[in-house]
């Protein structure tokens, strides 16, 4: 069995927990770090890659 780096697990939550919400609604790194209970550091840079290289959208600010 492949092992996956903990990155990828992270970002792979990331995007189960996106995709169960409504689209074009906003997730914080905050609600995905909680909802699986993952570091936030490592949640947020994850999320901050993954926007980076076009995956998510990111939004400054308190509504991003």
């Amino acid at each position: 069995m492949t092992k996956l780096s903990r990155k990828i697990e992270y970002a792979l939550m990331a995007l189960k927990y996106m995709s169960q919400k409504i689209p074009g609604e906003l997730t914080t790194a905050k609600e995905v770090s909680e909802a699986f209970q993952t570091p936030f550091d490592a949640t947020a840079r994850v999320m901050q890659i993954m926007a980076g290289k076009g995956i998510l959208k990111a939004e400054q600010g308190a509504a991003g």
